[in-house]
């Protein structure tokens, strides 16, 4: 296994590529998925069978709890180990988690995701088992030194503590885990084959604080 944390500003970045593969049964299942165009249109299709869609270059499922499918329990089951792994080796800490949703996206060439968040979540996965070029980039407004000091320092280098963004170019079976607050998108794909996302959310669940503290919470 390979993996990689980067450290975005005091945010964990996890990168890991255990060499999983989707199998015959994973793809039969996830083809069934309708999709549509990011760009707008209502229509739904399987996959990419209708001509009408071929100029469009980025495609959602149009059901966001994908893994909720029990014929896909073996990519979930991977899915909730890297996501414990990374809660309780990188963040170390003691927190259950559960699965909110779930999907995937089809960015064909020039295909990209725009800069976003992810509310209502704490944790999010994004996989790819179909990429071929494209960078996922990490963002923020102002670098930790700029966002607490509030002045406008004239850098000499860039380092992990000054920068406004990060930039990964994920292969093949990549799996990258990160906050759900931070904002994140995709470049455009330069090339001719699409590139596969299988993105998850999650939330915690459990009892968080004590009535001593007056703060117990139960989720």
């Amino acid at each position: 296994m390979k993996e990689v944390v980067y450290n975005f500003n005091g945010n964990a970045i996890y990168r890991a590529n255990d060499d999983f593969k989707l199998n015959k049964s994973d793809v039969i299942e996830l083809e069934k998925s309708k999709i549509y165009s990011f760009a707008g249109k209502s229509d739904k299709i399987t996959f990419l069978d209708d001509a009408k869609f071929q100029k469009d270059t980025f495609f959602i499922s149009e059901n966001k709890r994908v893994l909720d499918n029990s014929k896909l329990s073996r990519l979930k089951e991977y899915f909730d180990h890297k996501v414990k792994y990374y809660s309780s080796e990188i963040l170390g800490i003691n927190v259950g988690l559960q699965l909110t949703n779930s999907w995937f996206t089809i960015n064909k060439k020039g295909g990209q995701h725009h800069s976003h968040r992810h509310r209502n979540c704490f944790i999010s996965i994004v996989f790819y088992p179909e990429i071929k070029e494209g960078d996922i980039e990490f963002s923020m407004v102002d670098n930790n030194l700029t966002q607490h000091m509030n002045m406008d320092f004239e850098y000499t280098k860039k380092t992990e503590y000054n920068s406004s963004f990060l930039r990964i170019t994920p292969v093949k079976s990549d799996i990258i885990i990160f906050p759900g607050w931070l904002t994140h998108g995709t470049l455009p794909n330069p090339s001719d084959q699409d590139r596969i996302m299988i993105g998850a959310n999650y939330w915690v669940k459990g009892t968080f604080g004590n009535d001593k503290n007056v703060n117990e919470l139960v989720i």
